[in-house]
């Protein structure tokens, strides 16, 4: 966070590879100004604004860096000292036309194994809209089981 601020600053890098979608893989980069509209002992709430771009291979718009803006909300709420909720939903539209979007939205739930150690499981889900799908589906529904270790 920016020292003493509710503002924050964000980069965020993601690679994907789906043989079901009419490219093989998608690359979006981007960054932004956070704002945490609320923050308390259990519950935080945080808004982002950026741009970045997005670029797929092998694909109908290979080679084609497309600017996107984002706009995202993350929601964290501690149960209790081992588990955590947390919700994130992203919309990506390109810039030069505001008709062609992305849409990510993700649910999970933290569990803590092992206090010394830092060990944690994630049960999550991950949904991924895209406006224009192409020949493939306009959604992709994801599942997620992670052993993560914080160091």
């Amino acid at each position: 966070l920016v020292k003493d601020s509710r503002w924050s600053l964000f980069v965020h890098e993601t690679f994907e590879y789906d043989q079901y979608q009419p490219f093989n893989c998608r690359d979006t980069s981007d960054a932004g100004f956070g704002f945490r509209f609320l923050k308390n002992d259990t519950t935080t709430l945080v808004g982002r604004l950026g741009g970045g771009f997005s670029h797929e291979y092998k694909g109908e718009n290979d080679r084609i860096y497309m600017p996107e803006a984002v706009f995202g909300l993350q929601f964290e709420h501690q149960i209790n000292k081992r588990q955590k909720l947390v919700g994130i939903v992203e919309y990506a539209p390109d810039v030069g036309d505001f008709l062609h979007y992305r849409i990510r939205t993700q649910a999970a739930w933290d569990l803590l194994l092992d206090t010394e150690r830092n060990l944690s499981l994630r049960v999550g889900v991950i949904e991924r809209y895209n406006s224009l799908p192409g020949d493939a589906r306009p959604n992709d529904l994801d599942y997620a089981l992670m052993l993560m270790w914080k160091f």
